[in-house]
């Protein structure tokens, strides 16, 4: 009989804590500990002292609040039960629970109020192991800047990641890494004006930053500030240019048996080579700036001619045609030569009535790409000489070529939506020949809104007592940009939305932090996360909390949180980091299907590139579809990870018949 009652009291205890990841919020203190009345204690468990310490350093009383938490830590000896460890949710007794317990923190905080910074960094330090929280990181940082001595610490520094000299880029923006250190420590970078978000500083700190370029040069200035306001800063320079080189044929004529050919390459940045059937016309050297390279060839008759250029960008243009059809120009006069001469006539023969020849290379009257960029390639010949060649009225012929017989042009184009871009070309004699081509952008099926993960975002729980911001207000902006383009999230429900779902439910707004209610939201919905936000009043600052919860299993996939004081009035911009912060922990990852095993695929990719158990991919058809389309698209579901691949299971019926070794997935 002993036996079995052990036996039994063994089981129960066992299960006290997973009975209590599932208890509903009622039995949890929703705001921190409850208040006290007075100074006097009753009870004297951890607990008691934790409310009161914390009670007392909200009226500044720091050195009787320091001796509570040292009762909770087990430092002194009062109390009769204590708790070492810096927690969210932590269990007092029976099935109660207390959530935004730290000790170690609210001690630490308690020591920097009385000047003791030693102290406070060692109490501050052993918080963040036990718990990360943004007001550990906040007081920690005051601590260590009031430690550092300005006459031995040394400025900052910056260093960039890969060659620093000017870069060519044929981008459209340009990821910005390096690393800024000091033994100051790193509190603040900015990249452009723009602020990283940095909570704690340290004294290495890595950076990244996609800044946007615009043509030509671009001066990237990156600034690093230490704990004592001193700032280091450094300057990146990319050099961009988005057209590809031109080619222009200035003479053509037929000697003999061969033909001579004259003309110039140019580029409107600076040429990197240039060659005529595999001889090399130019090869720029480091720090060559070439933009016109002029050529003199002697073909013979049906010879193939390839001219190919690339600029230092790396944009490429390639010319390739029969050397006897240089001479033949479909109409136009083949014997009024053209020149560069500024003498030019502004109309040549009256004779010439034939239209110049305008021809699109590889273009469909109608085009749909994926992307915001259109490579439109062509040329223009006329045997009486150019005049100008426009792009939707913009002029792609230089003054000087004006004259040229033969202009092959090229360039890429920014486009939205549908475009249509009209090509005029102009001879001397004022004829005009024009084509249009109609080109409509799209977003690739795989990254459409639709295939990312659903979120329910719930009302937030908590409400800051002094009145200077409220849940509602903090869990609307947060969801504001959880809602902003590029979506990472696709919100199904927010804010007063959640009046009819609660009510369809049967459910209490306390009973949201239950982990059982976010598997009941999941299947009415449906949603595959659930996005709930907590107000914490922490003394003269506030605590915003978040939680990511898959509503499948009920398991916490992501929890994090940002402190920010009231006389900062950044909550805003902290907000802003803590979802950057959410994000940075559902990471968009594109890989390939290594191998099939049944109903399992083994993906490479792997921790190192950010994926965790449960995550989940989509598979990608070739182009931009999506294997099994909009309403059954075929999903993968994360259940193992080493570094550099992972294991997953094909959770879509049927998927299996469909999925293909080699196949792109991309996350969802």
């Amino acid at each position: 009989m002993n036996t079995s009652r052990h036996f039994i009291r063994r089981a129960v205890l066992a299960f006290i804590p997973i009975l209590m990841g599932f208890w509903p919020a009622a039995c949890v203190h929703r705001s921190g500990p409850e208040p006290l009345q007075g100074e006097e204690l009753y009870r004297f468990n951890w607990w008691n002292y934790y409310a009161r310490g914390v009670a007392r350093m909200g009226r500044g009383q720091y050195g009787p609040a320091r001796e509570d938490f040292e009762n909770c830590l087990g430092v002194r000896s009062d109390a009769r039960s204590i708790s070492r460890r810096d927690i969210w949710l932590e269990r007092t007794y029976g099935v109660h629970l207390i959530e935004n317990y730290f000790p170690n923190r609210e001690l630490g905080i308690c020591f920097y109020q009385s000047g003791d910074d030693s102290n406070a960094v060692r109490c501050l330090e052993k918080s963040l192991q036990d718990e990360p929280s943004g007001r550990a990181k906040h007081y920690l940082n005051l601590a260590r800047r009031r430690r550092l001595d300005p006459a031995v610490a040394t400025a900052p520094s910056i260093e960039f990641r890969g060659d620093p000299a000017a870069r060519w880029t044929r981008a459209r923006e340009e990821q910005i890494r390096g690393t800024a250190q000091g033994p100051g420590y790193i509190a603040e970078i900015l990249v452009n004006g723009r602020s990283q978000f940095v909570e704690l500083a340290d004294e290495r700190r890595d950076f990244s930053e996609l800044v946007p370029l615009r043509e030509g040069s671009n001066v990237i200035h990156v600034a690093a500030r230490d704990l004592l306001g001193r700032e280091a800063q450094a300057e990146q320079i990319f050099m961009a240019d988005w057209q590809p080189p031109q080619i222009v044929v200035t003479r053509s004529e037929k000697k003999g048996g061969r033909i001579v050919l004259e003309g110039v390459c140019y580029d409107q940045q600076a040429l990197g080579s240039v060659s005529a059937n595999g001889r090399s016309l130019l090869k720029a050297a480091p720090g060559q700036l070439t933009r016109e390279v002029p050529f003199a060839l002697n073909l013979e008759a049906h010879e193939i001619l390839l001219i190919q250029a690339w600029d230092l960008a790396g944009n490429p243009l390639e010319w390739s045609m029969n050397s006897s059809d240089l001479l033949a120009y479909d109409g136009a006069p083949v014997a009024v030569l053209a020149s560069t001469d500024d003498s030019i006539p502004a109309v040549s023969s009256p004779s010439d009535q034939a239209k110049p020849v305008l021809r699109l290379f590889e273009q469909q009257p109608a085009a749909t790409i994926y992307g915001n960029e259109y490579y439109l390639d062509g040329e223009a010949l006329d045997g009486g000489g150019l005049a100008s060649i426009h792009v939707n009225g913009e002029e792609w012929m230089k003054p000087e070529h004006r004259g040229a017989q033969r202009r092959r042009f090229a360039g890429f184009l920014q486009v939205d939506g549908t475009n249509i871009f009209t090509v005029s070309v102009r001879d001397l004699a004022g004829n005009v020949a024009e084509r249009q081509v109609a080109v409509i952008s799209r977003v690739p099926e795989y990254l459409d809104e639709h295939y990312r993960l659903r979120v329910a975002a719930l009302p937030w729980r908590g409400e800051a007592a002094s009145g200077w911001i409220s849940r509602d207000e903090a869990g609307e902006y947060l969801s504001e940009i959880v809602a902003r383009p590029p979506v990472r999230f696709r919100l199904l429900a927010r804010g007063d939305e959640w009046t009819d779902i609660l009510h369809e439910l049967e459910l209490s707004a306390s009973e949201l932090a239950d982990p059982r209610t976010a598997v009941k939201i999941g299947r009415l919905l449906p949603a595959d996360l659930l996005l709930t936000g907590s107000i914490f009043e922490d003394g003269e600052g506030t605590t915003f909390y978040i939680k990511v919860v898959d509503t499948a299993e009920g398991t916490v996939l992501y929890a994090g949180d940002v402190y920010t004081e009231k006389k900062l009035n950044d909550w805003r911009v902290k907000i802003e980091g803590l979802v950057s912060k959410m994000e940075q922990g559902f990471p968009l990852i594109e890989s390939r299907i290594e191998e099939l095993k049944s109903n399992t695929a083994i993906i490479a990719a792997g921790g190192d590139s950010g994926v965790r158990v449960g995550a989940k991919f989509i598979v990608v058809e070739s182009g931009a579809a999506v294997l099994g389309g909009e309403d059954r698209f075929v999903e993968l579901v994360v259940s193992k990870v080493d570094r550099e691949r992972c294991v997953a299971r094909i959770a879509t019926k049927t998927g299996a018949e469909l999925v293909k070794t080699g196949a792109r997935v991309y996350s969802r």
